[in-house]
C-alpha cells in the first residue's frame, strides 16, 4: 500500500458531459467496477487520459478533430492508501499477474475479470488502485482508479481545469481487438 497524497491526475470527459470531471461514476463496465462502487479514473499524464478515449474509439484516431472530448487535470488530495501494482514485481506481491492488468481480450467479461477480482479484494482496506495503462503502447503510464465519492474521508478534488485535447499518434493506442 502507497499513499500518494496531492496528485495532478488527467481524465478526458465526453464533450457533452453534464457531470464534473471529479464525478465519480458507477459503471458495469469499468476495469475496476463491475457495477457495485463508485469510481473514478485517472491518468498520470494528459496523453494518457487521452489515448484511454481512443483505447475504446480507435475509429476518430484517422480524424481526431471531431472526437468531441475534454480533457481535464484535477488537483487530487489522497489521504487513504492506496494498493499499488504499476509494477510487475507489485503486481505480484499483491496475487495478481502483471499481464492481466494491461489485458487486450476481445471479450469485456475476460479482459476485467482480474481486475474486478482486485478490486473486490481490496475492499475497504485502501481508497483506490494505481495500475498501468492497459491503453497506451507505452508502459511508463499509468492510471489510478479512486472508490467511493469526492469528499470522502479518504481522497477528494481540490480543483480541475481544461487542458488542450493533445493530438495522439495512432502508434500510442492498445487498440482493442475488433
Amino acid at each position: 500500500m502507497t499513499t500518494l497524497g496531492r496528485l495532478m491526475a488527467f481524465r478526458y470527459v465526453p464533450f457533452r458531459a453534464s457531470y464534473p470531471p471529479d464525478a465519480p461514476y458507477n459503471s458495469p463496465r469499468g476495469r475496476f467496477n463491475d457495477g457495485v462502487r463508485f469510481t473514478l479514473y485517472v491518468s498520470n499524464s494528459l496523453r494518457g487520459a487521452t489515448v484511454e478515449f481512443y483505447r475504446r474509439h480507435s475509429e476518430f484516431l484517422s480524424d481526431q478533430g471531431i472526437a468531441r472530448i475534454r480533457v481535464y487535470t484535477l488537483t487530487l488530495d489522497i489521504t487513504g492508501p492506496c494498493l499499488d501494482v504499476r509494477t510487475p514485481a507489485d503486481a505480484a506481491a499483491a496475487g495478481v499477474v502483471f499481464d492481466r492488468l494491461r489485458s487486450n481480450e476481445a471479450d469485456e467479461s475476460l479482459r476485467y475479470a482480474d481486475c474486478h477480482a482486485l478490486a473486490d479484494g481490496v475492499g475497504t482496506l485502501a481508497c483506490g488502485i494505481a495500475y498501468p495503462s492497459a491503453a497506451h503502447a507505452d508502459q511508463m503510464t499509468w492510471c489510478l482508479v479512486l472508490f467511493g465519492r469526492p469528499a470522502s474521508a479518504t481522497w477528494w478534488c481540490s480543483g480541475y481545469s481544461e487542458l488542450v485535447v493533445p493530438t495522439i499518434n495512432p502508434a500510442e493506442v492498445r487498440r482493442l481487438p475488433t
